[in-house]
């Protein structure tokens, strides 16, 4: 279920009530529904507001949210780039709305909340928080080492040039907004590879990489629906794959782990509410359709309709809705790669569990699990196993296993699967108990007595988890804390709003989610405290960015300088963030600086100050790219990371 969040009050950008996937057509209709559908689920208020595309646009869209037409967002798919600090909507208007990134967090096509904002209904707002971490002060935040961008090399020549990711095999994606093309381009000196150019009646600039996979987009900014073209290593230019592509932020494209097979979605009439799922070689040859008619109707109130997916081992696992909207039977099905695509088990009528955004693309928030080997599939119906989770094998060839009848999975609570073996699945019950079982041969063990509400963030070791008992009624989350997942304990508070001038906490709150809370090496809880609303659309919220060892002693350490934009955990204890932001902290439109950031030993390095803050790291997160004006002039420069 999701867990919008709407506070009464309608605020201006709110999610429209409208159920439709494009959003008001004019600010007439925008301001005429501007406030949200909310109904109580346990004190969480739901949003029932529109889906919208990637125009985004409040002040003219009132909550559908996709890229803005010439708009580079941030690459998030493979954790690649981060929000450009001065993307721009529409028509070239920055957003005059809220943009709440909150745990109503966006509206479709869209990762971002071009809506309320909001936090979680009222009921929930208090929480008793035990004694906190010993903190430090903004003030005290780590001190510079001497700045590394003279090491900053130009590899790309030109202004209006923003980054878009970079591939396993180094090649730096970019968008130049003077032509409307992609680039990829050689770290070696080569000349870049044009990949495609959108034609001027398209808007365009939205763009990702995935493994060894670069994707762009141009599209229709009144159906969200255009041409979907990707590019590999060693392709003299881009592959169109459709021109009725779904250019949304919600995700609409994947890449296997090898890059070596690729899924997306098409639609199938105008109004982008009937699609299709193919599948195909990365290099865009041997298409198959696997899903020839399912519901893509990007509108908050069918958000669980629309396709989650995830490739693991050699099976693409999607979760997906039959054709009728809301109401249409849910659907989880795998699909064999290495057989061609042959279908393996399906499971009807599952249960959507409760989702803080929607539209986060990190797996262990989707309404099914799979384990690290590709072999199993966790996942709850109603019809069976009195409603709890069940372990199904992945190729369908035998029966399911019941993990624990006893705790039957609803909308308003939580699950998911280990990322490590022996596999384990992980979930609470009505009384915020955290529970764990072994999938293969289920003994359920209870981990935490009371408090675990929502699931924040899972660390890469599989031992921790960043959990909330409450949520904030300006947006987020009132607490965050630490639980193990391996010995049974209390939670040990790690944030609180009561700490932080009652101001939301988070585990990350830039666009598109995916992995956060965790330093690479799983030694640190990384958390964002001070959370301020923004009124940009691209980048909602902004605040501090705190670490906190997961073992004794338990002393928060502010690792960001001002206010931070974006953070990526590199290897080790070390952090990429975007801080320091310049300028109207309320617009969000300033430079920030790229730093390195590592707790383990209290250094700070800049890699370069004053910059947009769109960025790319490499697979080994030894390099990164970034659009600057330095030195050298305007351009796309590669540092070196420390």
């Amino acid at each position: 279920m999701l867990a919008a969040v709407a506070l009464g009050a309608a605020i201006a950008g709110c999610g429209s009530g409208d159920d439709n996937s494009q959003g008001p057509a004019s600010p007439s209709d925008a301001a005429a529904d501007s406030a949200p559908d909310a109904v109580a689920v346990d004190a969480v208020a739901v949003d029932a507001g529109d889906g919208g595309g990637p125009d985004g646009n409040p002040a003219t869209d009132a909550g559908d949210g996709g890229p803005g037409a010439d708009a580079t967002l941030p690459s998030a798919d493979g954790g690649d780039a981060g929000a450009s600090p001065d993307a721009t909507l529409p028509d070239g208007a920055t957003n005059a709305g809220d943009g709440g990134m909150s745990p109503d967090a966006t509206l479709p096509d869209a990762e971002a909340d071009a809506g309320d904002g909001g936090g979680f209904g009222q009921g929930d707002v208090s929480v008793d928080a035990p004694v906190g971490p010993t903190l430090d002060s903004p003030s005290e935040a780590m001190t510079d080492a001497a700045s590394d961008a003279s090491v900053a090399t130009l590899l790309v020549p030109g202004s209006g040039l923003i980054t878009g990711g970079m591939l396993t095999s180094g090649d730096v994606l970019y968008y130049d907004g003077n032509t409307k093309s992609y680039y990829a381009a050689p770290q070696d000196g080569g000349a870049p590879t044009l990949v495609y150019t959108a034609p001027l009646s398209l808007n365009s600039g939205y763009d990702g990489v995935l493994g060894n996979v670069a994707y762009v987009w141009a599209w229709n900014a009144s159906t969200y629906q255009g041409t979907l073209t990707t590019w590999t290593p060693g392709q003299d230019a881009g592959v169109t794959l459709t021109g009725d592509g779904l250019a949304y932020l919600y995700q609409t494209f994947w890449a296997s782990d090898d890059s070596a097979h690729i899924a997306y979605l098409v639609a199938t009439n105008p109004s982008s509410n009937l699609g299709a799922l193919y599948a195909a070689n990365a290099d865009g040859s041997n298409p198959t359709v696997l899903l020839p008619s399912i519901d893509i109707n990007a509108a908050t109130a069918a958000a669980e309709c629309f396709p989650r997916a995830v490739f693991r081992g050699h099976y693409l696992v999607v979760s997906y809705c039959l054709v009728g909207g809301g109401s249409a039977t849910t659907m989880v099905e795998s699909f064999d790669v290495s057989n061609g695509w042959a279908p393996g088990t399906t499971i009807t009528n599952f249960t959507e569990p409760f989702l803080v955004d929607y539209l986060d693309r990190a797996p262990f928030t989707f309404a099914f699990a799979v384990d690290p080997d590709g072999g199993a599939i966790a996942a709850a119906t109603p019809s069976s196993a009195d409603g709890g989770i069940q372990v199904f094998p992945i190729a369908g060839d035998g029966g399911s296993v019941a993990v624990d009848p006893s705790v039957p999975l609803t909308g308003n609570l939580s699950f998911t699967g280990s990322v490590t073996n022996p596999w384990s699945i992980y979930y609470n019950d009505s009384a915020g108990a955290l529970h764990k079982a072994n999938a293969a041969n289920p003994a359920p063990q209870v981990l935490v007595d009371a408090g675990v509400t929502y699931f924040n963030a899972l660390s890469g070791d599989g031992q921790w988890m960043l959990v909330s008992s409450s949520g904030s009624n300006l947006g987020w989350f009132a607490d965050l804390s630490l639980v193990s997942l391996q010995n049974p304990g209390s939670p040990a508070l790690v944030a609180s709003q009561t700490l932080f001038d009652s101001l939301p906490v988070a585990s990350g709150v830039y666009l598109y989610g995916g992995p956060r809370g965790f330093t690479a090496d799983s030694t640190y809880a990384l958390v964002m405290t001070d959370l301020t609303q923004t009124s940009d659309f691209y980048l909602p919220w902004v605040g501090y960015l705190r670490a906190m060892p997961v073992t004794s002693p338990s002393t928060a350490t502010v690792l960001s300088k001002g206010y931070v934009t974006y953070y990526k955990a590199l290897t080790g204890s070390k952090v990429l963030v975007t801080d320091n932001l310049q300028g109207d902290v309320q617009a969000a439109t300033g430079a920030v600086d790229l730093r390195v950031v590592d707790p383990s030993t209290g250094s700070a390095v800049t890699i370069a100050s004053g910059v947009a803050g769109d960025n790319a790291v490499s697979a080994d997160m030894k390099t990164i790219a970034f659009s600057a004006n330095l030195a050298g002039g305007p351009g796309i420069y590669v540092s070196p990371l420390p």
